[in-house]
């Protein structure tokens, strides 16, 4: 099973790694989810100045005022030293930060499959560094959410240095995400910091496009072989963290992509297998049999073909791993075709309900997995 990694954000322990990975991502993936304590309170504070040099300087200054050691005029002086000596330090609790996160991420990096990763505010910075930084971090797709990087953030420069930091990456651009603007603003103070979050990843469009959270990229779609890196996904009504109300754009949009399926065509798929339940729980034989032939016949990118030539490639695989010769009629490949749409409905309906072991049944929320139980109990 695939490793998902999740970093939170600033001021927070990350609540939302911990029900995302229950509600949305546990049948399908092995979930890691980081945490860092250099700012979990006064965030933003702490990313300016080092409150410890602060405290510590101010109140030993001010100790010495009260008591006649030094002039009002020194004070002023030695408070503001003290101010630039807490903003000169401030760096070195990123970079701990950072270091804590790198050693948490490396050992899910090192080996086998490379993780996916979703990170938050923050986080997102931490994993840019990580990636940039490190000669030896190896990613798989990334979905960056509340991002604070740079609309300028050179992805290209970074892939070419390190082929395997990362295949992809999913820019979820809120337009009523202020902080990423606050971000912009401490971009002098923070290197890399700015507002890709709220606008999204700058450059050419052989390098980045931009989309609609609800569709899949046309041009993509256009050009299959396309070495694209990044993609902006616009929510032009989100926020900072709205996309953690509730487990629907987890589930939706952020589930279908770490698989490599587009949003919008695991979500014409998995409609009309909810279409073909309804048909037959209404007892509607005709208009089944017309959903389950356009679920047949239509061409589905995560297949690479239409549905019933699937079915068949798959039959094929399986017989030559076993070793007995099969061939799929007309009528097996539509029996293949309605257990399919069946153990969607029956995923859906686990992941929905969470009953005991509902994990299991899930996971044939994946297209391909929902296929291969389908052709085994047609197959034997």
């Amino acid at each position: 099973m695939r490793t998902l990694i999740t970093i939170h954000g600033i001021s927070t322990e990350g609540a939302w790694q911990d029900d995302v990975e229950k509600d949305v991502f546990l049948p399908h993936f092995r979930c890691v989810n980081i945490k860092y304590w250099h700012f979990r309170r006064l965030g933003v504070l702490k990313l300016i100045l080092e409150p410890l040099v602060a405290a510590i300087g101010g109140l030993a200054i001010l100790i010495s005022w009260y008591l006649g050691q030094i002039t009002p005029w020194i004070t002023a002086v030695a408070l503001g030293l003290v101010g630039l000596g807490a903003m000169l330090a401030a760096p070195v609790r990123r970079i701990l930060a950072l270091r804590q996160v790198k050693r948490q991420f490396s050992p899910h990096s090192t080996y086998g499959h490379r993780p996916h990763i979703i990170a938050h505010s923050l986080g997102t910075y931490f994993v840019a560094q990580v990636l940039r930084k490190f000669s030896d971090p190896r990613a798989g797709r990334v979905v960056l959410t509340g991002c604070v990087l740079s609309r300028y953030w050179d992805w290209a420069t970074l892939r070419h240095r390190n082929p395997h930091a990362f295949e992809t990456v999913r820019n979820e651009v809120a337009g009523l995400d202020a902080v990423p603007r606050l971000a912009r603003l401490l971009e002098r103070l923070v290197p890399g910091f700015g507002l890709a979050g709220a606008v999204g990843f700058d450059g050419p469009p052989t390098l980045i496009h931009t989309v609609l959270s609800n569709d899949s990229c046309p041009d993509c779609a256009r050009e299959p072989e396309s070495t694209v890196l990044v993609h902006n996904v616009v929510s032009p009504r989100h926020g900072h963290s709205d996309t953690f109300v509730g487990e629907g754009h987890a589930a939706n949009f952020w589930l279908p992509w770490l698989w490599g399926i587009q949003p919008g065509e695991y979500q014409r798929f998995t409609q009309l297998c909810d279409e073909a339940f309804d048909r037959q729980e209404n007892g509607n034989e005709i208009g089944l049999r017309d959903t389950e032939t356009r679920l047949r016949d239509t061409r589905w990118e995560w297949a690479g073909m239409p549905l019933k030539d699937y079915v068949q490639r798959h039959a094929q695989i399986r017989s030559e791993q076993r070793g007995v010769p099969v061939a799929l009629g007309s009528r097996e490949v539509d029996l293949v075709v309605g257990l399919t749409w069946m153990a969607i409905s029956a995923a859906a309906k686990a992941a929905r309900e969470k009953h005991a072991g509902w994990e299991v049944e899930a996971r044939k929320l994946h297209p391909h997995v929902a296929v291969a139980a389908a052709a085994r109990v047609v197959l034997g």
